[in-house]
């Protein structure tokens, strides 16, 4: 009995198996080896067939290179702006004196 334990049962109770039959419990409880090996190779397909459209850390950095680009280009667009509303401004203040 020293090699008993209690190990637990999907239904929520305990029992007290030997070693032997816990290995027994434990292919009864998992089911068909082969039935399980052909949906871990069905979830790899899928897995191996989502692989080729994430991206890479290449991918990420010339993204964060082009956001910065048109960080850049989009601040000196709105500075060009506001010089532009000034000097419009201005030459509009100048001919009314």
């Amino acid at each position: 009995m020293a090699d008993e334990q209690r190990i637990p049962r999907q239904r929520g109770y305990t029992s007290k198996l030997t070693r032997a039959s816990q290995a027994e419990a434990i292919l009864f409880e998992e089911g068909d080896p082969a039935a399980e090996m052909a949906s871990m190779e069905e979830r790899m397909a899928s897995v191996e067939a989502t692989l080729p459209h994430l991206a890479t850390k290449a991918d990420v950095a010339n993204l964060r290179a082009d956001i910065k680009d048109l960080e850049v280009r989009m601040t000196r667009l709105i500075y060009a702006v506001g010089v532009g509303i000034l000097i419009s401004i201005g030459l509009s203040l100048a001919r009314l004196f």
